[in-house]
Formats: C-alpha cells, sequence, structure tokens
C-alpha cells in the first residue's frame, strides 16, 4: 500500500509531466475548420508519407510556415527540417503543433495527401481527408 506522501509524490510528479507535455493543436471536421477560419488563401499539398517521415524524427512539437508558396517546417527547437538548409530569421513566426495531433488527424484523415493551408490572420491548418488541425500556438512569441 502507498503512504500518503508517496502518493502526493506521484501526483506531483504526474501532474508536472503533464504540464510540460502540452498538447497544441484542436482538430476539427474539414467543414468546421472552414467555418471557423475562414477560406484557404494558399495550400501546399505534401505526401503523407513525406511528413510522416519527419513526425517520426521530432520528440514532442514541430512547427510550420507558408512563405512566398514555399512550406518551411521546423523543429521544437526552431532548427529547419525542411528544407533542410532553410534560413529562418528569429522574427519569422510559425505555427507549433504537437507531434501527437498531427499524428493523429494524418491517422484519422487516412488519406496519401495531406493539405498544409494558410487561411486569413496567417492561420495555417493541417488537413488530411475530412480532419482539419488548427489551434497552434505563434512561435515566436509563445515558442515550445
Amino acid at each position: 500500500m502507498i503512504d500518503f506522501k508517496m502518493f502526493l509524490f506521484i501526483i506531483l510528479i504526474s501532474f508536472s509531466f503533464s504540464y510540460t507535455q502540452n498538447i497544441v493543436g484542436k482538430m476539427y471536421s474539414k467543414q468546421e475548420a472552414d467555418n471557423l477560419y475562414g477560406p484557404i488563401i494558399n495550400v501546399v499539398q505534401v505526401k503523407t508519407s513525406f511528413l510522416s517521415k519527419y513526425l517520426i524524427s521530432q520528440n514532442s512539437y514541430i512547427m510550420f510556415r507558408i512563405y512566398n508558396n514555399n512550406l518551411f517546417i521546423l523543429d521544437s527547437q526552431r532548427r529547419p527540417i525542411y528544407p533542410e538548409l532553410a534560413i529562418i530569421k528569429p522574427e519569422d513566426v510559425f505555427r507549433c503543433f504537437s507531434i501527437s495531433m498531427v499524428i493523429k488527424t494524418l491517422s484519422t484523415g487516412n488519406e496519401l495527401t495531406t493539405s498544409i493551408e494558410l487561411r486569413n490572420n496567417n492561420i495555417i491548418t493541417i488537413t488530411n481527408g475530412n480532419s482539419t488541425l488548427e489551434m497552434g500556438v505563434l512561435c515566436p512569441p509563445f515558442c515550445q
């Protein structure tokens, strides 16, 4: 039987772990996302397998940006992972999502192609099938 101090310690550790692993992103149906975030201004379509390759190699967060019709992907430390040699300025704003939420969106949509979409107010959505991910945080200023 666990004593009271051990119980509190386990709760504290569990809370601190869950706090450091914040889930970033919320899944919507494609129709809900269109209603909430407006029309798509620009879209970059990629093979889901291409995107999955980058997700597997990351720990917790991944960041996206569409600039001049090009897709840029950064890891959680703001290092370029696609294109690998991209030059990223500290003031370049990306949308950060939890790896787990991107994976969930891809697996729920279950399509071979994924769309990275730019909407009004520089909102980035990730759509696969009928599943759309949004609620990414801006980095900067809120980098994980």
